[in-house]
């Protein structure tokens, strides 16, 4: 708990399978996010490689590295990557890109898809400004 009595989120992402359930929407909201760009006056479609602040759908809380976890928690595993936490303050939250997997774009608009994130896209998330 923080001092403002607000509960702490974390998360940490680990490798998984591909499997079919993965690829649908089965009804829980807590893993769905809404991009909002870093720049308040710029809006429209989502571009790869451009940093994006990720707001939760379910807690209106923005995704951020913890640094102070981070550490810690990969030493004792192993692990390779970062946790991640929800915070209540945009400024607090950490600037997201999404990096294209070039062998998932389709030949359809491909052009159109270099520039622009399509809705069903697979990406990896890369954070940092």
């Amino acid at each position: 708990m923080n001092k403002d009595n607000e509960r702490d989120y974390h998360f940490r992402f680990i490798s998984c399978s591909s499997s079919e359930k993965y690829k649908k929407f089965v009804g829980n909201s807590n893993g769905l996010f809404t991009i909002q760009s870093t720049n308040i006056e710029e809006g429209g479609l989502v571009k790869w490689d451009t940093p994006y602040k990720l707001k939760h759908l379910t807690t209106n809380k923005y995704l951020a590295i913890d640094p102070q976890k981070a550490g810690s928690l990969i030493e004792k595993k192993n692990l390779k990557g970062s946790t991640l936490k929800l915070v209540s303050f945009e400024k607090q939250a950490t600037p997201f890109s999404f990096e294209m997997l070039y062998s998932t774009i389709s030949s359809k608009d491909k052009q159109f898809f270099l520039k622009y994130m399509p809705k069903d896209a697979y990406f990896r998330l890369k954070a940092g400004k």
